[in-house]
């Protein structure tokens, strides 16, 4: 829950105005989501990402079209160890 692979690999496909939930486990340890991923993410045209973790960059992302909604901001990347689940059920 504290890695990002598969946030970038959603966000570098195409969105049609889609919003990306990801379940970082309300982890305030590291960040989920940079100004990087998320500037793909806006230029791919995804609408939003909401996540349940920590974002960093939040100036640079909140310049950008694309809605964020994170628990906290938090300066450390994610480790990319463990590339996580997707397309699975949030509860």
């Amino acid at each position: 829950y504290e890695n990002n692979p598969l946030v970038r690999a959603a966000l570098s496909e195409d969105g049609h105005g889609r919003v990306l939930v990801v379940d970082g486990g309300g982890s305030l340890r590291c960040a989920l989501l940079g100004d990087q991923i998320a500037a793909m993410g806006a230029k791919n045209g995804w609408s939003g990402v909401l996540i349940n973790g920590c974002i960093r960059d939040s100036e640079d992302i909140g310049t950008m079209p694309l809605g964020v909604k994170a628990l906290n901001t938090f300066p450390l990347k994610s480790s990319k160890r463990d590339p996580g689940l997707r397309d699975i059920p949030v509860t």
